[in-house]
């Protein structure tokens, strides 16, 4: 921990930790103990960038996580964040991949690509931590999610982003989700779409309680 800090902004996340014990090990545990040295080394505000696929009852491994995480955060007094899935910058995560998909002649669409998400931009993500968590000295007592209020379906992003309507074919989810996983297997953790994303997608947050963001899609 550099020496003077007064501020740590927690956003990293190892995604090749492939399963439960090694995601508890490197994400849950790691954050644990980088909160301990920032308090020990005097830093004042504790920032932790979690996820909107973190919630009570989430049923992703990268949810649960996160979930963890925000629970010890709270008891260094840290302030955690649930961004949704973030565009602009490098559009890479989950919205990257729906950023490859839209340039394929037919795109292959899990369910049919009805499953909606919560959108934020990168720069209003930004500007909100730095209003929302650096410049407040009292830390909310739950953990702020941060999102357009307006939901859009995956079909709807694709399309948008293509600039036309795709055609597309549906994949069962339970198809998908099996080939995920084998291919995970195959490539022992370093495939390019995980199956756990696939879970989040499909088990959303029913009832999110939105701190909305200003730009639209």
């Amino acid at each position: 921990m550099p020496s003077g800090a007064d501020t740590l902004l927690h956003a990293a996340y190892d995604f090749q930790a492939f399963g439960k014990a090694a995601n508890h090990r490197a994400n849950v545990q790691g954050s644990i103990d980088l909160f301990a040295v920032a308090r020990r080394s005097g830093v004042q505000r504790i920032v932790f960038i979690s996820s909107m696929a973190a919630f009570p009852g989430c049923q992703s491994i990268y949810g649960r996580g996160k979930l963890a995480v925000e629970n010890a955060a709270m008891e260094f007094g840290a302030v955690s964040i649930r961004p949704g899935t973030i565009h602009g910058g490098t559009n890479k995560g989950v919205f990257g991949v729906l950023k490859k998909l839209s340039t394929l002649p037919l795109v292959p669409l899990p369910g049919g690509g009805t499953q909606e998400i919560h959108l934020v931009h990168i720069d209003d993500l930004c500007e909100a931590i730095c209003r929302l968590a650096l410049e407040n000295p009292t830390p909310p007592a739950e953990p702020i999610s941060l999102a357009h209020a307006d939901k859009l379906s995956i079909r709807q992003i694709i399309n948008t982003l293509a600039g036309t309507k795709k055609p597309a074919f549906p994949i069962p989810n339970a198809l998908l989700l099996g080939m995920l996983k084998i291919l995970e297997v195959l490539l022992k953790g370093k495939s390019p779409v995980r199956s756990d994303s696939l879970v989040s997608l499909l088990n959303p947050n029913p009832n999110p309680v939105l701190h909305e963001i200003c730009k639209a899609f």
